[in-house]
C-alpha cells in the first residue's frame, strides 16, 4: 500500500490475520510489525510490556531496530523518554503521531533523542499504550527516518483502525498466559500427588498423567498409561475399565466405579477409582474431544513412602528412630516386623510409639497413621523421587 494513497483494505485484512496470528502466539508479533514497518513505508517498530512496579520489561518485540537498542532502552528508559510521559495523558488505545518531525521539536533537544532515537535515525514516531493497569503497560511505536517523511493522514487512519484489535490480541496473550500458567501449576500439584492420577477426553483417551502415572509399567503392575491408550497385560481388566470409563462419562448423574487389577509379585491389587469431571465449556460447533471428561485414580499399595525427617522433625519433634518407625508403620509394617528389621526389642519399639503418640497427639496406631498420610509429609516425601 503506498503512504498517499486511500487504505487498501485486503492489506488491512492481512494485517489483522497477522494481528490474531500473535494472540494466539504472543511470538509471532514480529512478524505483524514486520509486515505493518513495509505497508507503511517505515523504518522500524516495537511492542514493550512492562511491570509498573519493578519497571522490568517483561516482553519486547521488534522490528528493525538495532540490537544494541534494546538493552540500553530497558535500562534507562523510563527516566529519559519524553514520549512516555506524554502518552500517559491520552486514553489507552489512542495512536497518535508524537512528532511529525522530532528533530524540531522538543523530542530534538532531549537526551533521549541524542542516546536513543538519533543514532537510530529515527525522525517521526507514532504510538500509543495498548494497555494500561495498576501492574502492568503495553507500549506500541512505529519509527520512521527523516527522509522518509511523517506518518500521513491514510496510515495514522490505518494504525487507527488496528489499534482496538492490537489491544484485543493483547488481552488474549494475558489470558492465554494466565491459562498457561494455572495448567503449570495445576500439572506440578498434581505430580506431587502420592496416586496415579490420568484425565481422560470424552473418547476415554489419556490426555493427561501426572508423573506417578507415567512411572506405572505394563510389565511390573499389568496396566501402563501410554501416549494416547490405556494399556493391561490383561484383556478382562483393560474392558471392565473402559467399561467404567463409558459408564461415568455417558451417565446422567455423576457416577464413580472401582476396579482391582492383579499384577505379578504383589498380594494387594492396583486399585482404579474411574469418576466423571463435569466440565461447562465444551464446545458446539461440530464435535470438538479436547474436553476432560473422566479421570482414573490409581493407588499402588506397593509404593514406599518415606518422609523427609526434617519435615516430621519440624512438623512434630520427631527423633531419628521416631521418624524410621513411623516410616514402616505408613508403609504397612506391623511392630513385630519393624523390631525385626530394625534389630530392637519390642518394648523399644512400644516406648518409641508411645513417644510418637505424645508429640503428634495420637492414641492409637492406625490415628498416627491416617494423621500422617492425610497432612502435608506425605506431598514432601515425592520431591526426592519426581
Amino acid at each position: 500500500m503506498e503512504s498517499n494513497t486511500a487504505i487498501d483494505f485486503a492489506e488491512y485484512d492481512f494485517l489483522l490475520g497477522k494481528i490474531y496470528d500473535a494472540a494466539i502466539d504472543i511470538n509471532r508479533w514480529p512478524a505483524f510489525m514486520e509486515h505493518l514497518v513495509g505497508t507503511l513505508n517505515a523504518k522500524s517498530s516495537l511492542l514493550r510490556v512492562q511491570n509498573v512496579h519493578d519497571k522490568d520489561v517483561s516482553a519486547w518485540f521488534s522490528h528493525g531496530m538495532h540490537t544494541d537498542f534494546e538493552p540500553n532502552y530497558i535500562e534507562h528508559s523510563d527516566t529519559v523518554d519524553p514520549a512516555i510521559s506524554f502518552l500517559t495523558t491520552l486514553p489507552v488505545g489512542e495512536i497518535v503521531q508524537i512528532a511529525a518531525d522530532m528533530q524540531e521539536s522538543e523530542f530534538g533537544s532531549s537526551e533521549y533523542f541524542d542516546d536513543y532515537l538519533g543514532p537510530l535515525e529515527t525522525g517521526h514516531l507514532a504510538g500509543g499504550f495498548l494497555f494500561r493497569s495498576k501492574a502492568q503497560d503495553v507500549t506500541f511505536g512505529v519509527h520512521k527516518s527523516g527522509q522518509m517523511g511523517a506518518f500521513t493522514g491514510n496510515e495514522m487512519e490505518l494504525l487507527e483502525l488496528l489499534s482496538p484489535h492490537m489491544q484485543r490480541a493483547i488481552e488474549v496473550n494475558r489470558q492465554l498466559l494466565q491459562l498457561e500458567t494455572r495448567s503449570i501449576a495445576t500439572s506440578a500439584a498434581l505430580d506431587r500427588m502420592p496416586i496415579s492420577i490420568v484425565l481422560l477426553d470424552m473418547t476415554g483417551k489419556p490426555v493427561y498423567s501426572n508423573q506417578q502415572a507415567q512411572k506405572l509399567s505394563l510389565g511390573k503392575h499389568g496396566f501402563s498409561v501410554e501416549s494416547n491408550r490405556l494399556a493391561s497385560n490383561s484383556i478382562q481388566n483393560l474392558n471392565a475399565i473402559h467399561k467404567l470409563v463409558h459408564l461415568a462419562i455417558s451417565s446422567p448423574a455423576p457416577q464413580s466405579g472401582v476396579h482391582a487389577i492383579q499384577f505379578p509379585g504383589s498380594t494387594r491389587p492396583l486399585t482404579v477409582l474411574v469418576t466423571r469431571i463435569d466440565s461447562n465449556h465444551q464446545f458446539n460447533l461440530g464435535t470438538d474431544y479436547s474436553n476432560i471428561s473422566a479421570a482414573l485414580f490409581i493407588s499402588n499399595p506397593d509404593q514406599a513412602i518415606d518422609f523427609p525427617i526434617e519435615i516430621l522433625n519440624r512438623l512434630y519433634g520427631l527423633t531419628p528412630a521416631e521418624h524410621r518407625l513411623i516410616v514402616a508403620l505408613v508403609n504397612g509394617d506391623d511392630l513385630h516386623q519393624i523390631a525385626d528389621n530394625l534389630s530392637l526389642s519390642k518394648n523399644t519399639i512400644r516406648n518409641q510409639l508411645r513417644s510418637c503418640f505424645r508429640k503428634t497427639g495420637t492414641k492409637r496406631q492406625s490415628e498416627l497413621v491416617a494423621l500422617i498420610l492425610s497432612s502435608v509429609p506425605i506431598l514432601a516425601c515425592l520431591e526426592s523421587t519426581i
